[in-house]
């Protein structure tokens, strides 16, 4: 077990638990003793790199748009593509595409979807 040393005084600072207590520094240091830290990650896991099958439904829409428009598709558009009943489920589509780094989004800018694999989807 790693113990954690509190090399430094900490003044001005109350720290209570969950229930209201104040606690001492060492109940601090007990507390971070027994902490797991494999438990807490450091960064965010890497999505899966197979997209969902809306997803892919998804993609292959935005593909054909862009393939028969030249321009990427609104948020209705897709919606309707898809036929979904709200614009929050493309938005979490979307989300997911491009955290499996199957589109790329610009940010406050309208339309602005660019595909960047071209083999995910048939």
């Amino acid at each position: 077990m790693n113990t954690v040393a509190l090399p430094v005084t900490v003044a001005g600072f109350v720290v209570y638990d969950r229930y209201g207590k104040q606690l001492s520094l060492e109940e601090i240091a007990a507390a971070l003793n027994s902490a797991d830290q494999s438990v807490r990650p450091t960064e965010k896991q890497p999505a899966s790199v197979r997209p969902t099958a809306m997803q892919l439904k998804l993609l292959n829409f935005i593909k054909r748009y862009i393939a028969e428009t030249g321009t990427s598709p609104s948020f209705d558009e897709m919606r309707a593509g898809l036929e979904l009943v709200s614009k929050s489920g493309i938005y979490r589509l979307l989300n997911g595409l491009q955290e499996r780094g199957l589109i790329r989004r610009l940010p406050n800018r309208h339309r602005a979807i660019e595909v960047i694999d071209t083999g995910a989807a048939a």
